[in-house]
């Protein structure tokens, strides 16, 4: 099921970046509460031009990509529906419902670990498989606007006051400093571009061309890490971790 709604679909329009591309929200609000409508009366494909449709148009938010991630998944077009799950799963980390949807599509393309050859592990991810984009920018201001507010209280205090503000000066340092790292390692993850899905069944090849050996089929819906390029050929790596070459029209970025 799609998410609709007036709220959810101003909550869209205010977090998109639809006015600086001088889209009008009553015209962007329209076409999402018609996309949303064409998905419930079951007309998917048209469900999908319209919300690719707001894609182009500057608005980039998850409730959207799982709305787009859903209609494709109703039309059994795997590939795409798991390359918008991921991009709302980047943009909202902890929403449920795209998690689940963006599992039940691993386990009937057959590789439900696909993301764990990818992901660093450890604490020093965390943060990033946690916290969407927008808290950490929330985070980073937070922060920074209260070490600006104990650096004037230490300037302008003395004795006790302005030990327990330099102690609390340091800590907002550090945290902004965090926070800041945060913010530039996220916004590398959304514009890397390092990772693709599989969107047409495709050979697997051991090189760059037709004229190599043949070493396995890909289904629409695999996951995959980008490597080098070689005109319209790409090196990939699958969570097995075998590597191998697939035509570039096969592969859409996430």
């Amino acid at each position: 099921m799609v998410r609709s709604g007036v709220i959810v679909g101003l909550c869209l329009l205010l977090t998109s970046s639809l006015c600086r591309a001088g889209a009008g929200v009553s015209g962007a609000q329209e076409l999402f509460e018609h996309g949303c409508d064409l998905y419930e009366s079951g007309q998917f494909d048209e469900a999908a031009q319209a919300f690719e449709s707001l894609i182009k148009m500057g608005l980039k938010n998850s409730t959207l990509y799982y709305n787009l991630g859903n209609s494709y998944f109703k039309q059994g077009n795997l590939g795409k529906a798991v390359v918008n799950y991921r991009r709302a799963l980047l943009l909202s980390p902890r929403d449920r419902d795209v998690k689940a949807n963006l599992e039940l599509v691993r386990s009937m393309v057959g590789l439900r670990d696909t993301t764990a050859s990818f992901d660093l592990s450890g604490l020093a991810t965390f943060p990033l498989r946690t916290l969407s984009p927008e808290e950490i920018e929330l985070g980073f201001y937070i922060f920074a606007y209260a070490f600006a507010f104990c650096f004037v209280g230490c300037l302008f205090s003395g004795g006790q006051a302005k030990r327990v503000l330099t102690r609390v000066l340091i800590v907002c340092a550090i945290v902004t400093a965090v926070f800041l790292t945060l913010e530039a390692a996220s916004s590398n993850r959304l514009t890397s571009h390092n990772e693709g899905v599989i969107v047409a069944d495709c050979s697997l090849m051991s090189g760059p061309g037709k004229a190599f050996e043949q070493i396995g089929h890909l289904r629409q819906g695999v996951e995959v890490k980008l490597g080098a390029r070689s005109g319209v050929w790409l090196e990939v790596r699958l969570p097995t971790g075998q590597i191998g070459w697939v035509e570039e029209e096969a592969v859409e970025l996430i």
